[in-house]
């Protein structure tokens, strides 16, 4: 059974059992950075980020249509035309590592081959449809491929198998260091009214508000970073203050206690931490927390560290060889339970 847990709450109980606060001798900040590695040593080792999804697809005009997802995340899987050709995008994933096809004939997954532009190029893979896909093309951006040669319009339905690594954040925490708080930081020589509360947070943000006009009432712009490189984007391009609570994204809102009164240009940010996505098994969660308090408690010089390292990779290896085999057992159970030897 899964849980949902917040890197705060992550903190929190890592502090209880080494009886340390985040205002004590290891900071938030240091623990966040430490749970960042854990979580991308754990999640690369153990394999728990690999996912199966199979879908099939009519033709190069529709969507693709998920029949099995290993872990019941509930990924999309979308049709992206760019062009004069079609891509797909499968949601969370990070890495494609294999794209099958399901062969009615023989009975069997047959295994597409990724194709480089000069392989697509000389074989002439852009310039015919409506017969075998034969490869696929990963595009830089995540998640997103083609199938090659193209299905036609009229094609008949295939069905494909994608192992592909799901994004590190939708599986235990994102690896961002937003400052965990909400408290407002102001510049400008306004009012300093303006407070933040945040409920039920979905993803990791900083926002910022800007007052636009000195008005009766005041007008501002939001803006939002969630921490993926692309910078801030607006959220409301132009907003009166109510003096009530405002809703901004992914359950943070702000309060100003005035609403008038503000001078133009002056901004007000804060960040939040992230809340995680449900299905975080407690095996999970109890290794990275011991792999986290092997790392502070050797910061320390605490020879208790060996213990909580060793617990630390006995469930490593566990959860991999559990990956291993749960990849493998229900793999064979699909190929019996849907495809049943046909398409």
């Amino acid at each position: 059974m899964g849980l949902t847990f917040t890197r705060s709450e992550f903190r929190t109980l890592i502090g209880q059992i080494i009886r340390d606060s985040s205002n004590g001798l290891h900071s938030a900040a240091k623990k966040n950075r430490i749970l960042n590695r854990v979580v991308r040593d754990f999640i690369e080792r153990t394999e728990c980020s690999r996912n199966v999804l199979v879908f099939s697809v009519a033709s190069a005009a529709a969507d693709g249509v998920i029949v099995y997802d290993k872990t019941a995340r509930t990924p999309t899987i979308t049709r992206v035309p760019v062009g004069d050709r079609n891509y797909y995008t499968i949601s969370g994933c990070d890495l494609i590592d294999k794209i099958s096809r399901w062969d009615d004939d023989d009975g069997g997954w047959k295994e597409l081959a990724p194709k480089s532009q000069y392989e697509i190029d000389s074989e002439g893979l852009l310039l015919t449809t409506d017969t075998v896909p034969v490869g696929y093309q990963q595009l830089d951006t995540p998640g997103t491929f083609q199938i090659l040669p193209e299905l036609a319009s009229s094609g008949y339905t295939y069905s494909f198998e994608v192992r592909y690594r799901e994004a590190s954040r939708d599986l235990i925490t994102y690896d961002g260091s937003p400052t965990d708080s909400t408290v407002v930081q102001t510049t400008g020589f306004g009012l300093s009214d303006i407070t933040a509360a945040v409920t039920n947070v979905t993803i990791p943000c900083k926002f910022r508000i800007t007052v636009l006009t000195a008005a009766t009432p005041d007008t501002v712009k939001t803006e939002k970073d969630i921490y993926d490189g692309n910078g801030w984007v607006t959220v409301t391009a132009s907003a009166a203050l109510t003096g009530a609570a405002q809703t901004l994204a992914h359950g943070a809102t702000y309060t100003a206690a005035a609403t008038t009164g503000h001078t133009a240009a002056d901004i007000f940010e804060f960040a939040v931490d992230d809340l995680l996505v449900p299905s975080v098994p407690l095996l999970y969660r109890d290794a990275i927390v011991d792999g986290v308090i092997g790392e502070l408690l050797r910061i320390e010089r605490d020879p208790e560290w060996q213990s909580y390292t060793a617990k630390y990779e006995i469930a490593v290896q566990r959860l991999k060889a559990k990956a291993r085999r749960l990849n493998s057992d229900q793999g064979s159970r699909f190929r019996s339970d849907y495809m049943g030897g046909g398409g």
